[in-house]
Order: C-alpha cells, then structure tokens, then sequence
C-alpha cells in the first residue's frame, strides 16, 4: 500500500464497537488513514469514513493496545500500564492531553519541546524514561512508531535469551 498510495499500512479489518475498517495505516505527515473497499459507489462510503475518523478520534487508547497483540493491560490507581513480559509503557490520561511514558532511551530519539522529554532525572509514575505528551491528532500519529519500536524490541514469554 506504501508504494501505491504512500501511507504505512497498520493494521486489516481492524473492528470497533459499530464496524470495522477495512484497512488503517499512516501517511507520511503521521496522520490517519482509512481505507475501505467497495464494488460499487454511494454517498454512504463518505459518512462511514467520518464514523471511522470519529470513532478514532475518541479512542486513540483503545488503537494504541490494538497496535500489539502480545501487549496485555494492567489498569493502575494513577496510570494504565501495558506489558509483554514486562511493562513497556504506561498512559496517563487527563482533560488536555494524554501522557505516554515508555521503556525507551531518550538519547535513541530526537527530543522534541513539548512533545517528547527526558525523564531519566525526575520523579514520575509508571515505567519509563521518555515521556510523550500527545494533545493533537498529530502528536498521536507521531507516538504510535514509538510505540510499535518498543512492541518490537521487548522479548515475548517465549523467548529464550541465551
């Protein structure tokens, strides 16, 4: 999908509480993409996109736990926590924003004011040394690679380290 039509491909029928999208995926400004197949045209296929677009919009938690299939949740007094073998990262949701601490070195990413921030030295809930500030659409988009990099990274129960 990347080469014909220039997003990311994220995830097939990927299913929410009244349907489920086709495809989802992210361009390269980080925003979403929906895509659906149809045989045939109808005014109907815009007003279901802007359900999709909405529904996303509102459940950016739920995309986020969708990203890894060996990701488990672990709801917390202050934060969610979410883990394979361990925690991997930790969310903490509030009125303006959403905050996303990972098990990540902050020195492997390019800090950004206000967006990322090097946690190493103060004192914070939850697992993690890079904390991730989402507040727009676009910050959302530009976390979830992050977060695919730490999915990636962390050993599965049946790994064996040798």
């Amino acid at each position: 999908m990347e080469t014909f039509f220039g997003f990311r491909f994220l995830k097939s029928e990927y299913v929410i509480t009244a349907g489920r999208m086709d495809s989802i995926g992210i361009d390269e400004n980080n925003s979403s993409v929906i895509f659906e197949y149809k045989r045939s045209s109808s005014e109907n296929v815009i007003n279901q996109g802007l359900f999709y677009l909405d529904w996303l919009l509102d459940h950016k938690a739920d995309f986020i736990e969708s990203l890894g299939d060996d990701l488990t949740q672990n709801q917390l007094k202050m934060y969610l926590a979410y883990k394979k073998v361990q925690n991997v990262f930790c969310i903490e949701i509030y009125k303006q924003q959403i905050i996303v601490r990972m098990k990540l070195n902050p020195d492997t990413v390019e800090l950004e004011n206000g967006f990322t921030r090097d946690m190493r030295n103060i004192g914070h809930y939850g697992t993690g040394n890079l904390e991730v500030s989402i507040k727009t659409e676009e910050d959302f988009m530009k976390v979830k690679p992050l977060i695919s990099l730490i999915s990636s990274m962390i050993p599965t129960e049946n790994t064996v380290l040798v």
